[in-house]
């Protein structure tokens, strides 16, 4: 016993690159193997969990905007995995990217994300909101708009107190377009 609470994994968006999602059989094999996993967490006592036993915690990616497909992961899903995980995480992050720089985490992308995930109040998913983990980015994106890259602002914390920079940005190099988090999103 390592002192360890469980395990966190990360699956789904490897399953949506590799196609497994797309196939419905590969995806009910998946989420099987999800199911089993936690399953198998749960009967592993643990001294030092709250709950006496290791839990997992399922990491999710959030819906689109341009609304739900096959590699997404949505309410049926929880339901199926609900009782046999602890929480999912879910990456309410990374909305933007260099082809489209915009912010991070939009609210009205991460409301849309939880009223996909929980539809109606009553609803047999709504019952398991207590599970979901919003995952809220604490960092920021500078878009470099003539070579369509990005860099996390954390990995721009040395170059940046090098200079003063505005909203946008200008830089020597190119024009920059930089989103950052900001309070309201923890309301």
């Amino acid at each position: 016993d390592k002192g360890y609470d469980g395990v966190v994994l990360e699956s789904w968006s490897r399953w949506a690159a590799y196609g497994v999602l797309d196939d419905p059989e590969l995806r009910q094999l998946a989420l099987q193997f999800v199911k089993q996993l936690g399953e198998a967490l749960h009967s592993i006592s643990s001294k030092s969990s709250t709950r006496n036993h290791l839990e997992l915690i399922y990491v999710i990616p959030a819906p689109r905007m341009e609304g739900p497909n096959n590699q997404d992961f949505g309410p049926e899903d929880l339901l199926q995995l609900a009782d046999s995980v602890g929480g999912f995480s879910l990456m309410t992050y990374d909305f933007s990217g260099p082809q489209n720089p915009g912010p991070s985490a939009p609210l009205k992308w991460i409301q849309y994300s939880l009223t996909t995930l929980l539809p109606a109040k009553g609803s047999a998913s709504q019952v398991h909101s207590h599970m979901i983990f919003l995952g809220i980015n604490f960092y920021g994106n500078d878009f470099l708009l003539s070579k369509g890259t990005y860099t996390h602002f954390h990995t721009l914390a040395i170059e940046m107190t090098k200079r003063l920079f505005t909203w946008p940005c200008e830089t020597e190099r190119s024009p920059m377009l930089c989103w950052y988090p900001v309070c309201l999103k923890c309301h």
